[in-house]
């Protein structure tokens, strides 16, 4: 499904896709994708695109997180877009400036532009805390990892 929505809405592909998986059994999936023209699956899809692109009240945050990075004009930008919107969330859960400068580059390098439009809704909120709580463990694997070398080269 994933692979199927993305080329057609790559910055939604995440919500979309769980959009459908959401109201739709396995059996229907089944049945959408399996369909050699996927009419219904097509529908699904744009039925979702439409409901988050074209209204605020609809779409919600995704609306307002959807017509930003649309506006970029390339890679660059949508970077510093996101990192602006990204940056502010972090730092308020690590407290730590500089944390929340390397948890934000982190995820920035480390998710599709889909995935941190999901980890932007206020209403995952949990989805971006899982995601912080992965990248300050393995921010904080490397940072022992490297104190453990130094020590060691320091009494080699």
């Amino acid at each position: 499904l994933y692979a199927f929505v993305e080329p057609l809405y790559p910055l939604l592909v995440a919500k979309i896709t769980g959009m459908i998986v959401h109201k739709a059994s396995t059996q229907q999936l089944w049945q959408w994708l399996l369909d050699p023209e996927r009419k219904r699956l097509r529908k699904h899809i744009e039925r979702a695109a439409q409901m988050l692109t074209t209204s605020e009240d609809d779409g919600g945050s995704y609306y307002e997180l959807y017509h930003a990075l649309s506006q970029c004009n390339n890679a660059a930008e949508k970077v510093t877009c996101l990192r602006g919107k990204l940056y502010p969330k972090i730092e308020a859960y690590v407290f730590q400036k500089n944390l929340a400068d390397i948890i934000t580059e982190m995820l920035l390098n480390k998710l599709s532009d889909s995935e941190l439009l999901v980890c932007l809704d206020p209403n995952e909120y949990n989805r971006l805390k899982t995601r912080m709580d992965q990248a300050i463990t393995v921010y904080l694997g490397a940072l022992q990892q490297n104190t453990q070398q130094q020590l060691h080269q320091n009494t080699s």
